[in-house]
């Protein structure tokens, strides 16, 4: 994500919060979750036309977990924009430390 694509999200989202039911009410559904796949959808507008015939529980529910996942990214670049931090070049993985015996626990 660049400067630009980072600055039109955050004017999306801040935009789209406003539509967006803040309670989730369900948990992750991997038979909702086979209806659409939320992660080639880049904007709003897209994933509005993709939800459009489903029922309004299921069109929520794609609606917060899309708006949560771009949170997500956004935070990742606001974190990469610092100098002492380096991407991790596997957006997938879920570990980006060699020593894990480094990380306190709590």
């Amino acid at each position: 994500m660049d400067k630009q694509n980072f600055l039109q999200l955050i004017n999306a989202l801040q935009t789209i919060v406003r539509f967006i039911p803040l309670k989730w009410g369900n948990i992750q559904n991997n038979d909702w979750d086979s209806l659409l796949n939320l992660f080639e959808i880049n904007d709003y507008e897209t994933l509005e036309k993709r939800v459009f015939a489903l029922d309004e529980p299921i069109k929520n529910y794609f609606r917060r977990r899309w708006f949560i996942w771009k949170c997500a990214q956004c935070d990742e670049h606001i974190f990469t924009e610092n100098q002492n931090v380096k991407a991790n070049p596997n957006s997938k993985a879920q570990c980006c430390t060699k020593s894990k015996s480094k990380i306190p626990r709590l």
